[in-house]
């Protein structure tokens, strides 16, 4: 993690060249903790998806990282959507003027792809060593099969 001043700019470059964690995937994390938050935002007509419905206005927030709120933090990334290999970075709300900055790669993507009658899409990440956290998470939003449109 690096500590950011007002008026400072983070260098996504520099955490380019960490590795993943060797902790980080799900299958070895020691100890780990499923934080597990599902919120429904929309309802769409069950079946095909709408266009530029709420599916699809999520789909293009999350796969570009636009997902935390200015109130969190700022997505630093070199291109939207997000692809496997990515490097992407936050810039963290922390104290007053001064902000973290660090950084994950990007390890999975999925578009548009089936799950239990619904649809689903989004990317999962591991964090890079200098990350203030160990572990991976999965970002995604889904359409159920009845129309329930969910972030996850």
């Amino acid at each position: 993690m690096k500590f950011l001043w007002a008026g400072q700019h983070p260098d996504l470059g520099a955490w380019t060249r960490r590795d993943i964690h060797p902790e980080a995937a799900k299958d070895v994390l020691k100890a780990p903790f499923h934080d597990r938050l599902e919120v429904t935002m929309a309802t769409e007509t069950p079946g095909e998806l709408e266009p530029n419905g709420p599916f699809a206005h999520l789909e293009t927030r999350i796969l570009s990282y636009q997902i935390f709120g200015t109130e969190v933090g700022r997505p630093v990334l070199t291109r939207a959507p997000v692809e496997v290999g990515d490097t992407i970075g936050l810039v963290y709300r922390f104290l007053g003027p001064i902000r973290m900055f660090f950084a994950s790669r990007v390890v999975d993507v999925f578009v548009r792809e089936p799950f239990d009658g619904g649809v689903r899409s989004g990317f999962v990440y591991r964090t890079l060593y200098g990350h203030p956290e160990v572990g991976e998470e999965i970002f995604e939003v889904r359409k159920s099969a009845n129309g329930v449109v969910s972030f996850r």
